[in-house]
């Protein structure tokens, strides 16, 4: 597969989304509730909640990816949406003295915001390879994907690897 300077911008890109994806929805971003003195239920309430707004904005959005203009642009754009969360996160490592619930509150609103912001992304990424990169050897991708992920799974989930390798 021949690579082009566009086609490593988009994996990295890509790479750079998930990994922040991950860190602002996910495992560590409980972690740093809990580690904030956030109750468990409000933990779970939080996470939830930020889901379901991801998801209306994703439901939002979808009907217009059509019709919006400057894909690349606005899907980078998109990534700005978790500055304020970002940055709350990182004052309150620094702030200890900040009361739980106004810190709550305010995790609360600047999540909206990323979700929202990863809402939008999640929409527009389908069509961010079409704007880039020379489809003829992108199209390859997803069978090299699929090989892999095939190939690592046995070796991934110790208890799946002889079901895996001896079902019919």
């Amino acid at each position: 597969m021949n690579t082009t300077g566009n086609e490593i911008k988009y994996h990295a890109q890509i790479s750079v989304a998930c990994i922040l994806n991950m860190m602002l929805s996910g495992a560590v971003l409980q972690t740093f509730l809990a580690e904030s003195k956030v109750g468990e239920q409000k933990i779970a309430f939080f996470m939830a909640l930020m889901q379901v707004i991801q998801m209306v904005a994703m439901l939002l959005v979808s009907p217009k990816t059509d019709r919006i203009k400057g894909i690349i642009r606005v899907t980078a754009i998109s990534h700005f949406a978790s500055i304020p969360l970002v940055l709350f996160m990182l004052a309150k490592c620094f702030i200890h003295t900040m009361n739980t619930d106004a810190s709550y509150i305010i995790l609360m609103l600047t999540g909206a915001i990323s979700q929202l912001g990863f809402g939008l992304y999640n929409i527009l990424s389908y069509k961010l390879p079409y704007h880039i990169i020379d489809m003829e050897p992108f199209r390859q991708l997803p069978v090299w994907y699929q090989g892999f992920s095939c190939f690592c799974y046995p070796y991934c989930c110790p208890g799946c690897k002889k079901d895996f390798l001896t079902s019919p």
